[in-house]
């Protein structure tokens, strides 16, 4: 358990560098590949930006009211499926673009807080849908990038 709001930003910047340089790796025309879970890269990269979004809208809320705050959306699978197909009509460029940026708006909203909630609602939320949902997606993305080269 991190006990600053330092800490918890230095975990998200060292799981978001492996997860960038990788994805910084994937030549564009390579999002269209599918992973070992179904997913399209690029509906993958969405689904993390997604999430990378809620969170940080989460977290401002949690700074505003200092309470824990709810999912934006309660059905996971439902979000998902929406996120993927919102996905489609995106081009690589916009899909990757659109994922730094989302990191950038969740490092900025962890990063403004003053303290760390006692309970630990802040680092749950925050490390299921950063460094450790980019650790969960990066075995996908590995493969990927080791199937192209070969």
């Amino acid at each position: 358990m991190v006990s600053t709001v330092e800490e918890l930003v230095q975990r998200m910047d060292a799981g978001w560098e492996a997860f960038s340089t990788a994805v910084g790796r994937l030549p564009a025309a390579s999002l269209d590949e599918h992973t070992a879970s179904g997913w399209t890269l690029a509906a993958m990269l969405a689904h993390i930006t997604a999430w990378h979004d809620a969170t940080a809208f989460r977290v401002h809320r949690f700074a505003a009211t200092g309470h824990a705050q709810p999912k934006v959306e309660e059905d996971d699978d439902r979000f998902n499926a929406r996120v993927a197909t919102e996905s489609v009509s995106r081009t690589p460029d916009q899909i990757v673009a659109a994922l730094h940026a989302s990191f950038g708006r969740l490092r900025e909203a962890v990063a403004t807080l003053d303290v760390l909630d006692e309970e630990g609602w802040v680092e749950h939320v925050v490390s299921g849908n950063a460094y450790e949902h980019h650790a969960e997606h990066q075995t996908e993305l590995d493969a990927v990038l080791m199937a192209l080269r070969a």
